[in-house]
């Protein structure tokens, strides 16, 4: 396959509860298997901001992405919507691919995954496939590795109440176990945060290693359980020690994370920041308070 068909491993976009959750993993495929950011963040001179996550095609895709920010730092600050914004993109994907990427023999493909915010019209999460440009609502992930990330995501992230701790977490479970499948991806993962009142984080790298081990037993460890139930030798007794290994696992496998708390210490760089202790204590005390009038009332 030549160099410019080859695809960026995997991009990744997540809504959650007060902002969004950008990914990708840091391996690049072009003439040389590469380790470099695929994420790239912009402030305009009104304060509005767009991070832009590039998979596909390296030197298309960043060629666009130059685009994208060129044309929505030419909107007029007080033009510069959000909704005005995502129509930039739509006719900076448009431009790409009709004037170079269609008219290449080969047609490289290229997909971003984009957040952009701004005072006027808050925050979006958006995702480009060919020229077609999609708002989403929940999440999405494009490049070579998206087939695999939307079985290991789709029905967690469905299932779970949206809150950055959890998001996170699915979306570092999802790249580790990614990055063990596929050979196209690959390296550290790097994450970024776009809150909904356009506070925006560093790009920071997790080194996935670190609970790749873990993700791969439990895994490796919930097969071999399958396979027991329906073996036809299998007996109530033997299916408690299968379970007990099983839960022994679990415990280490906790114990270890606790003691590393790595995507804990990760997720306080890059999520919004707890709420003031001051008023967590205030809200216990009014609670306490609460308590008790009820207790006297029933006594």
């Amino acid at each position: 396959m030549p160099f410019w068909r080859l695809p960026v491993t995997i991009a990744a976009g997540f809504n959650f509860t007060g902002g969004i959750l950008l990914g990708a993993d840091k391996k690049q495929s072009a003439r040389m298997k590469l380790s470099a950011s695929k994420i790239f963040h912009k402030t305009y001179n009104d304060g509005s901001k767009s991070v832009i996550v590039i998979a596909g095609s390296v030197m298309y895709a960043r060629m666009g992405m130059q685009s994208i920010e060129a044309m929505i730092e030419a909107i007029p600050n007080r033009k510069r919507t959000t909704e005005a914004m995502v129509a930039r993109v739509t006719e900076a994907v448009r431009l790409l691919h009709h004037n170079f990427l269609f008219k290449h023999p080969e047609t490289p493909e290229v997909q971003y995954v984009i957040g952009l915010w701004s005072p006027s019209g808050g925050l979006k999460l958006i995702t480009t496939e060919d020229t077609a440009v999609n708002e989403m609502r929940g999440y999405d992930c494009v490049g070579a590795g998206a087939y695999l990330a939307h079985y290991l995501v789709r029905s967690l992230y469905q299932e779970s109440d949206r809150n950055f701790p959890d998001v996170l977490t699915i979306a570092v479970n999802a790249f580790a176990r990614i990055r063990a499948y596929d050979n196209d991806c690959g390296g550290d993962s790097e994450f970024i945060t776009l809150l909904a009142d356009g506070k925006m984080s560093p790009v920071d790298s997790f080194d996935i290693s670190k609970i790749e081990i873990y993700s791969d037993e439990f895994d490796d460890a919930a097969s071999q359980l399958f396979i027991h139930l329906y073996r036809p030798s299998t007996t109530i007794e033997s299916t408690d020690e299968e379970l007990k290994k099983f839960s022994n696992l679990l415990r280490i496998a906790i114990h270890d994370l606790k003691n590393t708390e790595a995507l804990v210490r990760f997720g306080e760089k890059l999520g919004p920041p707890p709420k003031d202790i001051a008023e967590r204590i205030k809200t216990f005390a009014g609670k306490k308070r609460r308590m008790k009038a009820k207790k006297e009332l029933l006594d």
